[in-house]
């Protein structure tokens, strides 16, 4: 019985024991929301299992795959097939297939049924927009009613129309798709009706149609083609075209039609002018160099007639890089420190513009010649580049030399027996999205790594780096990155330790789970759908370009929007594409009065008749014009017409050397010239830049910069240019050619030989100019080499925020000496794939024709070597006859000198930039690094420069690369300040914050007014387009109402930047003068601290046949700095518009316009001001019988000072903004009667601009004019009067204008006005100004209003 007992009880442990042991399903989940079946044969569908595994292994399987994995549970991700039209299927989960395996029971239930038929969209019948911005087609978002699933397959066909059509997903949880569109060149469909069908898996169709507008489908029977060009042509006496890296076809051609579709297959056009008869239009198409030959198709959509043209590519020369070794550098044995070095030989210098790279397991290094040059020349030498590598690297494998695919053999970093060896890849802890001002996103992760330690992330289409650590170590840390929201899209989340191993969750969607229980939460989004936006329009429409550009302000709202979290809007011109822009810099803003979003732009004039494109961005959803107009109809479109249009840019239309062939001898010099002549027939060329280049020369050769000035017939329409540059008999034999050319007009309109975005301005010629230099003379092959190297400093500490440094080289050789045309390049890397470059500059006194001092000094980014150090390297070094050198690092460990700077991630809190502060107070952000964690003690203080040094003040919150100030206001509501943090006891760098003005918040007193003068004459001489904007005049007239004329007196140039002259009026003679004084420098009391007299200029006539513009130049030392001065003086002879500090400026006929352009002043104390002094007069050679003064505001944005003497008057006109360290901020005036260091002015003003501290540049550009008004002068001469006093011919009106500089772009005109009805009296300022005045002159200091 006991026996029977026993064996019952060893049964039943055993039994219990064997279960217990057993995983189990903890949770089961679909992928994203699962999927509808794919075909007859079933479905197949991913899902998440939790195990819990109860002490059994489980290894990987074709079935499953482990995503996170600990000693208890294992997070999988199965695959399970299920038959079609089955559901509430509960599939088994099988564990390890072939070895010990288990089965469990999913615990989500399986449903494999077909997609719904017909499928419901949101877009069937409704009228469509085709768009012709760019060549990646139009594009139209849309909404598939009642799915629960996704459709895993989905595809669109043309029944009827002339379209092609692609369908993708864009958001599967929503079910919004991409409909792209794009011109079918062979259809003739006359239809104005595009029908379609959508298919699935099922070859079920759903057929849906789109109204095509009229204006945007033009079908006819007739040939529509009047003309038409391939570019570029062969060359004379060839067949073939040349290659290169990617070429770039042209075709123009001409049509009795406008809003056509021509192209080269189906690559973007654009119509670049109305010539009165024909659209002219031009199209590109770009192709690899290495095609033996390309046939092109083009015409008019619609049209019967179809063009057929071959053409053929010459073979392209192989770039190679041959003889490849790695060898290695041991830094430290004791760390197992090295340096890896890759070494060929090769035939081809990269462009300086093409961006090379060589990569090897996880690590990618970009760069662009000369780095990697050696020794040689450029078109035979050695390779050499050089990196750190991880003292936990076991192997290099498959390195790769980007521009010649040159392969590099495996290498084994040297190691010591005894090191570690890390098999573990890191683990990612946690993710945090913080939402930020301005749309930004704060990503914070805490990653763990077991050894080597974290190494690189990549996520959400950026990469976080040792660089972005804020709290702990590489091993246990937190990172954190600011992302602008649109960046956010779904990619790859992965992460790399320093021995390359490599976390992947293995995941096909954008929040994957990361740990056993722990899923990615999704990136924060503005709105779900374009569906979310509730409000879209311009300001105004049907806008005519004909003569004059235009500023328009779009609206937008979303679904509970929030004022921080902006959208991004930009305009795409015909051509353009919105991967050219800098959308980041394109952000809307709130608008607190009308509770929405908005953003002012610029238009440039003769924009073609018709739809301009744009593109939305409100993460995760970029949208374009076609979508919108789907949504909120005719309201979308921005509708701009030009009676001439013109968007072409500039082009070569002829292009020589004055000399084909040359021989120079050891003792000769030559100057040569390259002549080309530059069309822009309408806008006109604004300016360019010219790299003449050899073949042993290509990466510095001769630069050029040139605008219509320095044309030889001074036109900017039809441009004819020499540029010239030196040769000398002590050279190589070689041949020059353009190496690149870039331009843009007066319109914005860019060409470019460089980037493939933009058209190349030398298409039309067939035969590249060349220049063959013959040098007799013996030839030195030795190239220069580097005799020293001295480092000011070996290393920069955790707690160092100075990052200077000075780098020495003296440069030896000792055949035709050394080039001093040639500056060598200094590169600073690190681990992190960093890289910074600069160029020393020549010390003279040290330098012979065979030995050259060259000396860096230089700032090394914060970031920089936060891993493990700084290394150095020298390349770009060159001898007369351009023989080439140049150093790795590990080249210059091997010759004993150090290339190595000990570099740490910094342990003080780094500042770096900071998000909008109003000049009326608000609080900010200030972002950065190390700035604390939730234990740190922190403190924020502000030197509010007003002489009460820094002050501690409050914050709302921080994280670990971010702080938000509390409220605070600017002193004076107008001065820049210095902000800095103190963690823990260490103290960051002080960074400048400069206010935005007052005139961009819609709640500042200024808004409210109305700035127009009555009716501003309309509508003959002028109309108020808004309260705010003042009086626009119609040309020719002028003033604050549009009651003057431009009296046509042009300006005299002179030895100084001073107008002085006459006018003459009815016998009687007015002299007016405008002047630079002198520059001063103000304490925070108004007390004067430094003087400059400007006496010495130097005189450039830069004028072209349709603008007279001088420039001077001087310059002065100041506390051991220089600071340079160019004064651009340019008088305009009608009526124009120019785009500044985000306002648009009438310019008058017969304005002067002043630009100072100054660079760093060295000030005694940031307390202080400085001002360049200007003076502006007027005086009669008869008795004076009138005078009146008068002054106020022109518009929100803009002063005015009028002094009249005999119904003739000095118009001033200041723009109360300004560019400060490039940034815009509002600046104010003060007029008076007195300034210090002057006579007192009876009958005239001093005005003074007063401006902050500034720390980089500044430009200045005020404007002058002479005005007539023939009645007002005749009711003066008969006797009428408004004086406010008695003057004599010998008593003078002037205005004394005093521009404070603070790092400013102001805009000031005076005009000369002759009244016709002269309508004001004597303003005096409102109390509120006259307060701050008498503050400000008690004070002997400039006033703020």
């Amino acid at each position: 019985m006991y026996r029977r007992l026993a064996l019952f009880l060893f049964f039943i442990f055993n039994f219990y024991n064997i279960y217990a042991d057993d995983p189990k399903v903890l949770s089961s989940k679909y992928l994203v929301n699962g999927s509808y079946a794919y075909s007859q044969n079933g479905c197949s569908q991913q899902v998440y299992e939790l195990i819990e595994k109860n002490g059994y292994e489980i290894s990987q399987d074709a079935f499953y795959s482990i995503i996170s994995e600990n000693s208890t549970h294992a997070l999988l991700v199965a695959t399970y097939a299920t038959k079609l039209d089955t559901t509430n299927i509960y599939c088994d989960l099988v564990l390890n297939v072939y070895d010990n395996n288990i089965t469990l029971k999913s615990l989500l239930p399986i449903d494999c049924i077909r997609p719904p038929h017909p499928l419901k969209t949101s877009i069937n019948g409704t009228k469509f927009i085709f768009s012709y911005s760019s060549g990646l087609g139009t594009s139209l978002d849309f909404k598939i009613y009642g799915l629960s699933k996704d459709l895993k397959s989905i595809s669109c066909t043309t029944i009827e129309g002339p379209f092609t059509c692609i369908i993708s997903a864009m958001d599967t949880t929503n079910h919004i798709y991409k409909l792209v569109l794009n011109h079918d060149i062979e259809s003739t469909s006359n239809s104005t009706i595009f029908k379609f069908k959508l298919s699935d898996s099922f070859s079920q169709n759903t057929e849906i149609s789109l109204n095509i507008l009229g204006d945007y489908h033009y079908v006819t029977d007739s040939k529509d083609i009047i003309d038409y060009q391939l570019y570029p042509k062969p060359p004379t006496g060839s067949q073939y075209i040349a290659s290169s890296i990617y070429l770039k076809m042209l075709g123009t051609f001409s049509s009795k039609r406008s809003n056509i579709f021509s192209s080269i297959e189906t690559i973007s056009f654009k119509v670049y002018n109305f010539d009165g008869n024909y659209y002219n239009y031009i199209t590109s198409y770009i192709e690899s160099g290495l095609v033996p030959s390309h046939t092109f198709r083009f015409g008019t959509y619609g049209s019967l007639d179809l063009i057929t043209k071959t053409i053929k590519i010459s073979p392209q020369s192989i770039a190679y890089c041959n003889n490849q070794t790695i060898e290695f550098f041991i830094i430290d044995k004791t760390t197992n420190s090295s340096m890896v070095q890759f070494q060929c030989r090769s035939n081809t210098v990269s462009p300086t513009t093409y961006s090379n790279a060589i990569s090897y397991d996880l690590t990618q290094i970009f760069f662009s010649s000369p780095y990697g040059i050696g020794s040689g020349n450029e078109k035979d030498y050695q390779f050499k580049l050089s990196s750190l590598v991880s003292e936990y690297t076991t192997f290099i494998n498959s390195a790769l030399l980007l521009s010649t695919r040159t392969t590099f053999p495996p290498a084994f970093p040297p190691r010591n027996n005894g090191s570690l060896i890390d098999t573990k890849p890191p683990t990612l802890e946690s993710v945090e999205y913080i939402q930020l001002p301005n749309s930004v996103i704060m990503i914070r992760v805490h990653i763990k790594d077991d050894l080597s330690g974290f190494q690189i992330m990549s996520f959400a289409n950026s990469f976080i780096k040792i660089s972005d650590l804020v709290s702990g170590d590489l091993n246990d840390g937190y990172y954190e990155k600011r992302l602008t929201i649109r960046t956010f899209s779904q990619m790859p989340l992965m992460i790399f330790d320093r021995a390359g191993n490599v976390f992947n969750p293995n995941s096909d969607f954008s929040n994957p789970f990361i740990g056993l229980n722990y899923q990615l939460p999704p990136p924060p989004s503005l709105i779900n759908t374009f569906q979310d936006i509730t409000t879209f329009y311009f300001d105004k429409n049907d806008i005519d370009l004909s003569s004059f550009g235009s500023v328009v302000t779009v609206y937008l709202n979303y679904e509970n929007s929030s004022p921080e979290q902006v959208p991004f809007f930009v305009v795409t011109f015909k051509g353009e594409s919105s991967l050219t822009k800098n959308v980041e810099y394109s952000p809307m803003s709130w608008d607190s009065n009308k509770k929405i979003f908005k953003r002012k732009f610029y238009l440039p004039p003769r924009l073609t008749t018709g739809e301009v494109g744009y593109q939305l961005f409100l993460s995760p959803i970029s949208i374009g014009m076609e979508t919108m107009y789907f949504k909120f109809g005719e309201v979308a479109l921005l509708r701009v017409k030009s009676a001439l249009s013109d968007e072409m840019p500039p082009i070569v239309s002829k292009a020589y050397f004055n000399v084909k062939n040359l021989v120079l001898g050891k003792d000769d010099s030559m100057i040569v010239k390259l002549n080309l002549e530059i069309d822009d027939p309408i806008n006109g060329l604004k300016n360019g830049t010219l790299s003449i280049a050899s073949d042993f020369d290509s990466i510095t050769g001769y630069q050029f910069q040139f605008d219509p000035s320095n044309a030889i017939n001074k036109s900017p329409y039809y441009g004819i240019y020499e540029f010239s540059f030196k040769l000398t008999g002590n050279c190589r034999t070689q041949l020059f050619s353009i190496k690149s050319i870039e331009m843009i007009d007066r319109s914005d309109h860019f060409s470019s030989t460089i980037d493939n975005y933009f058209l190349n301005p030398l298409f039309k010629i067939n035969d590249l100019p060349t220049l063959n230099v013959t040098c007799n003379n013996p030839l030195d092959t030795e190239p220069p080499f580097l005799y020293s190297l001295a480092l000011s400093r070996s290393s920069i500490g955790a707690n160092s925020t100075n990052r200077g440094i000075i780098v020495d080289l003296i440069i030896k050789d000792t055949g035709s000496g050394v080039s001093q045309k040639h500056l060598p390049f200094i590169y600073f890397d690190d681990s992190q794939s960093n890289q910074f470059v600069a160029q020393p500059i020549v010390i003279p006194e040290n330098s012979t024709l065979n030995s050259v001092h060259f000396r860096l000094e230089t700032t090394l980014p914060y970031r920089m070597g936060a891993d493990v150090g700084t290394y150095i390297s020298v390349y770009g070094i060159y001898d007369n006859h351009l023989n080439i050198n140049g150093y790795s690092s590990v080249d210059l460990l091997n010759n004993s000198i150090p290339s190595i700077i000990e570099t740490q991630l910094p342990q003080t809190p780094i500042l770096e930039s900071y998000s909008s502060v109003l000049m009326s107070g608000s609080s900010f952000f200030i972002y950065g690094n190390r700035l604390g964690t939730d234990s740190s003690i922190v403190q924020v203080s502000i030197d509010f420069l007003d002489g009460k040094g820094y002050r501690i003040v409050s914050y709302e919150s921080r994280i670990g690369s971010a702080i938000k100030v509390g409220f605070v206001t600017p002193y004076l509501n107008e001065k820049s300040f210095f902000i800095k943090v103190n963690v823990d006891g260490n103290e960051s760098n002080e960074l400048l914050v400069i206010p935005i003005p007052f005139l961009e918040s819609p709640n500042s007193e200024e808004s409210l007014k109305n700035y127009c003068e009555g009716t501003c004459g309309f509508p003959e001489r002028g109309y108020c387009p808004t309260d705010l904007s003042g009086c626009i005049c119609n040309s020719p007239f002028s003033g604050k109402s549009c009651l003057e004329v431009s009296s046509g007196t042009e300006i005299k140039p002179g030895e100084k930047p001073d107008i002085i002259s006459n006018h003459t009026n009815g016998g009687e003679t007015f002299s007016y003068s405008i002047e630079i004084l002198e520059l001063v420098e103000y304490s925070l009391i108004g007390k004067v601290v430094n003087r400059v007299k400007f006496d010495k200029w130097t005189f450039n006539n830069l004028s072209t046949t349709d603008l007279s513009q001088y420039v001077y130049s001087t310059n002065f030392t100041y506390n051991s700095v220089v600071t340079n001065i160019n004064v651009f003086i340019k008088y305009f002879k009608t009526h124009e518009k120019l785009y500044f500090a985000n306002q648009l400026l009438d310019i008058a006929e017969g304005t002067i316009k002043y630009q100072v352009e100054m660079s760093n002043y060295q000030f005694v104390s940031r307390l202080n001001s400085l001002s360049l002094v200007m003076r502006t007069s007027i005086s009669s050679d008869k008795e004076t019988k009138c005078f009146v003064k008068s002054q106020g505001n022109s518009s929100i944005s803009s002063d005015f000072v009028q002094i009249q003497v005999n119904g003739v008057s000095i118009y001033g006109k200041l723009i109360r903004l300004a560019i400060i360290d490039q940034k815009i901020q509002q600046v104010s005036n003060t007029i008076s009667q007195t300034l210090e260091g002057y006579n007192e002015l009876t009958a005239g003003s001093y005005i003074q601009i007063n401006l902050p501290y500034y720390s980089k540049s500044v430009t200045l550009d005020p404007d002058f004019s002479v005005l007539l008004n023939p009645s007002e002068r005749d009711r003066c001469s008969d006797g009428g009067s408004d004086s406010k006093s008695g003057l004599t011919t010998s008593q003078l009106a002037g205005v004394i204008v005093s521009c404070v500089f603070g790092g400013c772009v102001l805009v000031f005109i005076v005009s000369i006005v002759l009244y016709k009805k002269f309508k004001y009296s004597t303003i005096i300022m409102n109390f509120k100004e006259f307060k701050r005045v008498r503050f400000m002159k008690k004070q002997n200091e400039v006033s703020m209003s």
